[in-house]
């Protein structure tokens, strides 16, 4: 009777140890759940960040891109003003520079 005592005793710590340990893991299970989502979070945030910067970048570029072309066209002189300055790009000269100019720089392209 003394050992049936014992080992029931024992039967019962070991279900209450296994319970423990049961409550544990479902916690750590929420938790790790809880984590999970908020790095979820967390990442889609950092997205809609980076996707706001680089539509940003991509705007500064299409406004560097077109003030970079303003520069390149030619201004138009009047005969009196032709013979002091240096005479003005050709259509076919800005076409090559921006094809050069692409060439080195896909940005520009």
């Amino acid at each position: 009777m003394l050992h049936f005592s014992y080992l029931s005793e024992m039967f019962q710590q070991l279900k209450a140890e296994q319970a423990s340990w049961r409550e544990k893991v479902s916690a750590l299970e929420t938790e790790l759940r809880a984590r999970g989502l908020q790095l979820e979070q967390q990442l889609s945030l950092q997205r809609e960040r980076s996707l706001a910067l680089l539509e940003d970048k991509e705007q500064e570029i299409r406004m560097l891109k077109s003030s970079f072309r303003k520069l390149l066209v030619p201004k138009t002189q009047s005969s009196e003003d032709s013979e002091d300055l240096p005479r003005s790009a050709s259509s076919e000269d800005l076409a090559g520079h921006e094809t050069r100019i692409a060439q080195v720089n896909p940005i520009f392209a």
